[in-house]
């Protein structure tokens, strides 16, 4: 799981992704105040035959003609407009024909202008509407230019909109053009449509477009939208949407970026090494905010909608390794340094990790409702915090059920607590309210209270106490699941069973790797024999208590140690260590030998033995005991001494013999 967001991590070319977007829509905006500001355009030779229109004629509706014309339009005390031309004509009905005109609208009381020239123009003096054709230029600030086929002046000229397409330049880099204008002072409203285009011309260092169906700016309000299959790419960047919104400060400064509705991002990408990759991300809402009293620092959101989809970043390396984040809203704070912090949410918010094959390959994944991610100076992800319903898979594990995890992606460790919390590997369950997991060696800490379940396969498994249907269990305070080499070690209180088969014990240790367990403080078994036996009593629990145990599964063999007890039924047999034989599948016991300080209690017959060395074979239930000075004490304290003592215990007969016989009862098939 380190790996998931470690290298080239989602959020880090989120932060790319989002900043590159505001720089690319700051120089949008450049061209949209150009729109608004009417700058320089030349007119495709296409519109050379408007060009070409004769000059203005009397005909029998002129009146009067002459040279000059010079008309100002007032408003509540305000300048309006200003027409002047060098040739007018006088029409019976009140329309003034003008050439070489000139219109001055006035934007505001400070003396705010734009001029408008074409070659000709028409003017109904009742209404002061006008029709300003060929050559139609208009003029504002800077260097901003635009032309137009015709243009009209509406509404005592608080309305200006174009007759056929427009087309404007910002030099030296930025053209365009829109199939209509539309300029409404009492709004304060600019709105292009019909197709605007707005690009770079070829000689520019970076290529930039904008595609929209509309475009409406508002000067007073710094407001500048785009609607309707917007496209906005810079280089090899784009971003994609059916609204973009920009609010700017009186200073020509970006205060907001707003895209809207099935909002979708794309960015070309070169590694450290020069390798290429690729970043897409998608949503219905992408908000960027420059974070107040920081230069060059931005507050970043990107949403999902209750019907529309999640929001979604996507990174693709040249290897083919894919990196996704899927949440309701991400959200970053970013530095003029880089990526700070991304705060994620979601029901839930998913980062996964896969190869990017005809047929995905996946590799790790996290979930939560919520995903805090902090930064490194260097821009890598440091460190992560997930809340509520945290899941967590790799190759390795899956955890589950936390309420809060922390990753600390340098060094590869999580930290996942709650009161559910559930790890699944390939060799058990683990289920603990907290648990701490080496992403890099698979290594597990289990603590505060710990339910496991075993698999098959594990050293613990194939042990006569772990016979039974089902999972095996053990409870212990903490626990220690080891990667590679593959190990498994429980402390405090440990509890394990299977059915009515047991092992308890204050420390157990497993390698799986070399196939052997061990156990050490308080050791007390119990298991059920499985195997079928025509004598009585062999059926019957045997219970061990000793002080250590060790298991070697390929040697099929128990060892107890330190002040060791059998008990089955009411006998009990005391030792100072025991080794059990196995079956051939590990099941069960076949012999048990006890050595040193041997004692044999049978309290049903009032029985005692004493010897140095005991064989206890458990099918047939019978025991035989060696020493130079085997005793067998009787019910009324009698002395009985030899140097071998066979017991059948079903029986209840004993033999004692002065030497041991070439062949025992436990040699014996």
């Amino acid at each position: 799981m380190a790996q998931l967001v470690r290298a080239k991590s989602p959020v880090r070319w989120l932060r790319r992704i989002l900043l590159l977007v505001g720089f690319v829509s700051l120089a949008a905006l450049v061209v949209m105040l150009a729109a608004y500001q009417f700058g320089r355009m030349d007119l495709p030779e296409a519109l050379d035959s408007e060009r070409q229109r004769p000059e203005l004629a009397s005909d029998q509706r002129t009146l009067t003609s002459g040279q000059g014309f010079d008309y100002v339009q007032w408003s509540q005390g305000r300048k309006v407009f200003r027409i002047r031309a060098e040739r007018s004509q006088q029409d019976r009905d009140e329309t003034a024909r003008l050439e070489s005109v000139t219109l001055d609208i006035f934007r505001s009381a400070e003396g705010e202008v734009y001029t408008i020239t074409s070659r000709q123009a028409r003017v109904n003096q009742s209404t002061w509407a006008a029709e300003l054709e060929g050559d139609v230029v208009i003029r504002g600030w800077d260097n901003l230019v635009l032309e137009a086929r015709a243009i009209e002046l509406l509404e005592g000229g608080q309305l200006l909109q174009s007759r056929g397409a427009v087309e404007f330049r910002y030099p030296p880099e930025i053209v365009g053009r829109a199939s209509q204008l539309r300029l409404d002072r009492k709004e304060d409203l600019i709105t292009l449509s019909g197709g605007v285009h707005v690009k770079t011309v070829p000689e520019a260092a970076v290529a930039m477009r904008l595609d929209c169906e509309r475009l409406v700016y508002r000067q007073e309000e710094g407001l500048v939208r785009a609607m309707d299959d917007v496209l906005l790419r810079r280089g090899q960047q784009e971003i994609r949407g059916r609204v973009l919104t920009m609010f700017m400060t009186p200073e020509k400064e970006l205060q907001s970026l707003r895209a809207r509705f099935d909002v979708k991002g794309l960015m070309h990408t070169l590694s450290d090494l020069g390798l290429p990759g690729e970043v897409g991300f998608s949503g219905q809402l992408l908000d960027i905010t420059p974070q107040e009293g920081h230069r060059d620092a931005y507050t970043i959101r990107l949403e999902g909608g209750p019907e529309g989809g999640p929001s979604i970043i996507r990174m693709v390396d040249a290897s083919g390794l894919a990196r996704r984040m899927t949440g309701r809203v991400l959200e970053s704070q970013t530095s003029p340094s880089g990526l700070d912090l991304v705060e994620g949410t979601g029901d839930p918010l998913v980062i996964d990790e896969y190869l990017d094959f005809p047929q995905p390959f996946q590799l790790r994944q996290a979930c939560a409702r919520k995903v805090t991610a902090r930064f490194l100076d260097n821009g890598d992800l440091g460190y992560m915090e997930l809340e509520q319903s945290v899941e967590l898979r790799d190759q390795r594990v899956h955890l589950s059920g936390g309420e809060r995890a922390s990753l600390d992606l340098v060094q590869g460790q999580v930290e996942i607590e709650g009161r559910g919390v559930e790890l699944y590997n390939d060799r058990g369950d683990v289920a603990a309210p907290h648990i701490s997991y080496s992403q890099d060696n698979g290594y597990i800490h289990a603590k505060g209270g710990v339910r496991a379940r075993l698999v098959p396969g594990t050293a613990l498994r194939d042990t006569p106490f772990s016979n039974g249907e089902g999972p095996l269990h053990v409870e212990s305070a903490e626990a220690f699941w080891a990667g590679e080499p593959p190990a498994f070690a429980f402390r405090g209180a440990v509890r394990a069973w299977r059915e009515q088969n047991l092992l308890l014990t204050e420390q157990l240790r497993g390698d799986q790797e070399g196939r052997q367990m061990s156990a050490a403080g308080g050791v007390k078994t119990k298991w059920i024999p499985t195997s079928r036996s025509a004598f009585e009593g062999a059926g019957q629990p045997v219970e061990v208590d000793a002080q250590q145990l060790s298991y070697r599964q390929d040697e099929r063999q128990l060892l107890y140690s330190g002040e060791v007890t059998v008990h089955q039924e009411e006998r009990t047999i005391r030792c100072d260590e025991l080794s059990v034989d196995l079956s051939a599948d590990g099941s069960d016991a076949e012999r048990m030998t006890c050595e040193g300080n041997v004692v044999l209690v049978d309290p049903p017959a009032n029985r005692r033995v004493l010897g140095d060395r005991a064989v206890y074979t458990v099918q047939k239930q019978q025991v035989e005991i060696f020493g130079n000075n085997v005793r067998l004490i009787d019910a009324d304290n009698n002395n009985l001494e030899g140097r071998y003592l066979s017991y059948d215990l079903n029986a209840g007969t004993v033999h004692l013999q002065s030497r041991v016989p070439m062949t025992t009862a436990s040699e014996v098939p």
